[in-house]
């Protein structure tokens, strides 16, 4: 029944919307399907195996005034895995989001924002499983008219609703969030807090706290431009999320921190640096714990530039060493090496082609081990600026030591147009 309103109330906005008052109204929609990895959504290990997947997405959105806009969108999402039925999914989501900024404001613009939703997944197989989603939640942001601080607060709920009613929780939660800026502006600091009650039927009920801060720094050096670094620690879950990738409802502590170096080498050249660490501890299933650290660098060159063309290449390293302390055979090292090659032509046209190179050495267990290759391909054509179209496909072979090769693939294609 709810999914029949949110469709009717979706084709009575689109075909109602008060065209005639808008600024501007754009519809965009995106479909893509493939066969891919349980890694592509949850990266740290692979006990699910393989998926075929769907997922169509489409949006309406309409500029009231240059302060004043709305939207709504909807998404399907289809998940079918090889081996483990209990997994397989459909599950629909419709959104409603509004903003308004008020800028008569002495210290600056004052920003109003409206998120709603609600969502159906639907388990094949265990029917138990299966619960509706709903979330609601209002914002308020200041921004200094000199844009020298921003505060930001937003409170709001989360409710599922399971079909057999034994695992129904309700999340209430209050967010705030800033950043300033310090020495002529060349150092900021964003410190973020949010706590979370949970109600959760049959169970206690727990509290979920979670802080972080991001910093940056403009440096004054040849070379070296700026110095950056961010920390977070909290409690959350794994159903804590909208975009369907979890398939299981743990509860965990964690830790996750960085830093990070840019370095400007030339007008052409640019690098940067990143060492991170993340640490996750379950509450209720120890096997999950891991704990990684990982050095990262990236670099984009600029071969040329002009009035008609552009074009440049990204090449990204990265090294990482995941240890599971209680399940010691998902302990593994990866490598990886990734390049993209983007070239543009007249502002209305772009042709990405880009590959990558991973492998993965698993201390205990040499039977995981893989050899990936990754290539991949992105274009976007514009149409006097009203119209955008875009297309990807993506091929993975994955090569194991001791178990058959695995061949995957995606493709997406999706517009945007504006009216």
């Amino acid at each position: 029944m709810i999914r029949l309103i949110c469709v009717i109330l979706f084709l009575i906005c689109v075909s109602c919307a008060p065209s005639v008052f808008a600024v501007q109204n754009n519809i965009a929609a995106t479909v893509d399907t493939g066969y891919i990895s349980s890694t592509d959504t949850t990266e740290e290990r692979d006990v699910s195996g393989n998926l075929d997947y769907y997922r169509v997405y489409a949006k309406f959105g309409q500029e009231l005034s240059k302060t004043t806009k709305y939207s709504i969108a909807y998404s399907r999402y289809h998940k079918d895995y090889d081996t483990t039925d209990n997994l397989d999914f459909t599950s629909d989501s419709y959104r409603f989001g509004f903003d308004h900024t008020f800028e008569n404001f002495d210290a600056g613009a004052l920003k109003l924002d409206l998120d709603a939703g609600v969502s159906e997944k639907d388990y094949t197989v265990i029917s138990s499983s299966s619960y509706e989603r709903s979330n609601a939640s209002l914002g308020l942001g200041l921004n200094d008219r000199d844009d020298k601080w921003a505060l930001h607060w937003k409170a709001g709920f989360i409710n599922y609703d399971y079909d057999k009613g034994g695992n129904d929780q309700l999340k209430a939660f209050t967010k705030l969030s800033g950043w300033v800026k310090f020495l002529d502006e060349r150092l900021k600091i964003g410190p973020s807090y949010k706590f979370q009650n949970v109600e959760q039927k049959n169970t206690e009920d727990r509290i979920e706290n979670t802080w972080n801060i991001l910093s940056s720094y403009k440096l004054k050096l040849p070379y070296f431009s700026e110095l950056g670094g961010f920390y977070e620690q909290g409690k959350n879950d794994t159903k804590d999320s909208e975009d369907d990738d979890r398939d299981d409802n743990l509860q965990f502590k964690y830790t996750w921190w960085w830093v990070n170096t840019d370095h400007p080498i030339t007008n052409y050249l640019n690098s940067a640096f990143r060492y991170g660490q993340m640490r996750r501890s379950y509450e209720t299933s120890g096997g999950n714990s891991y704990r990684n650290w990982y050095i990262q660098n990236k670099n984009d060159f600029k071969f040329f530039e002009d009035d008609r063309r552009k074009f440049g290449m990204s090449v990204e390293l990265l090294h990482k060493e995941v240890d599971f302390p209680v399940a010691q055979s998902f302990r593994y090292r990866r490598n990886s090496v990734a390049a993209k090659f983007p070239y543009r032509v007249k502002n209305n046209w772009e042709l990405t082609p880009s590959a990558a190179f991973k492998k993965y050495d698993h201390h205990a267990d040499h039977s995981r081990n893989e050899t990936q290759y990754e290539g991949k391909l992105e274009f976007s054509k514009e149409f006097k600026k009203d119209l955008e179209l875009k297309l990807g496909y993506r091929y993975t072979f994955k090569d194991y030591e001791q178990k058959p090769d695995v061949r995957l693939w995606s493709v997406k294609a999706g517009f945007e147009y504006k009216f």
